[in-house]
């Protein structure tokens, strides 16, 4: 089952195919070190699937179809040691790894944030019953390319987009202003956030000459 399956603890990451003697120094070292942050974090990933497991099964709950394919995600090995074998290859390619040494919570904060970037990228192209998550997209411009959530979100941050600065800051409602005049002051900022998003988009894809499913 699930629960008792393993990433594969103990497996060789692979560097890749350059040998290792021809790697800059810094970046040798840094890979090194990769390599041990890499199994703490996968390791730490297993367990949290394996617990949430556990928890559905004692209670005798029927898990949401995204975490079943989260915890069969994470608890494949041979798809894990891929994972691996891919943040380390992004790791080659950054700049300051092949530069300097960097810090374990530096190298771990890069190989957390490219994995769950990898993660979430490979979602948009699995059909909608493998994927690991349950959110929905929607837009101005387009049907389904903006999360719901940044959306929703939106007047709680402040953003640029190509140079153009979108924030509430001074111009929400005061405390004395009714609620639908604040409720429409939000809905207008994040219906103008959006569509410059999507329009920065949809142009940065035109140039690109990216095909419909790229540019989703």
């Amino acid at each position: 089952g699930a629960a008792s399956a393993s990433c594969g603890h103990d497996a060789e990451l692979d560097l890749g195919t350059t040998p290792a003697g021809l790697l800059p120094k810094a970046l040798r070292d840094n890979l090194a070190v990769a390599r041990e942050v890499i199994r703490t974090y996968f390791d730490e990933l297993r367990e949290q699937c394996q617990q949430e497991v556990r928890s559905f099964e004692s209670q005798g709950r029927k898990a949401p179809r995204d975490k079943v394919n989260r915890w069969t995600a994470h608890l494949n090995p041979e798809r894990m040691k891929q994972c691996a074998a891919d943040i380390l290859a992004a790791l080659r390619r950054h700049p300051d790894c092949r530069m300097r040494p960097l810090t374990r919570a530096h190298l771990r904060s890069l190989i957390v944030l490219q994995h769950t970037l990898a993660e979430d990228t490979m979602d948009v192209y699995l059909p909608e019953a493998q994927r690991r998550h349950s959110d929905t997209f929607e837009g101005f411009l387009t049907s389904d390319s903006v999360n719901s959530q940044l959306i929703k979100d939106a007047h709680r941050s402040e953003w640029t987009i190509d140079g153009r600065a979108f924030t509430m800051q001074g111009s929400e409602p005061g405390p004395s202003s009714p609620t639908c005049d604040r409720k429409q002051v939000i809905k207008d900022f994040q219906q103008g956030l959006v569509t410059h998003l999507e329009q920065f988009l949809m142009d940065f894809c035109r140039r690109q000459q990216l095909s419909d499913m790229r540019s989703r």
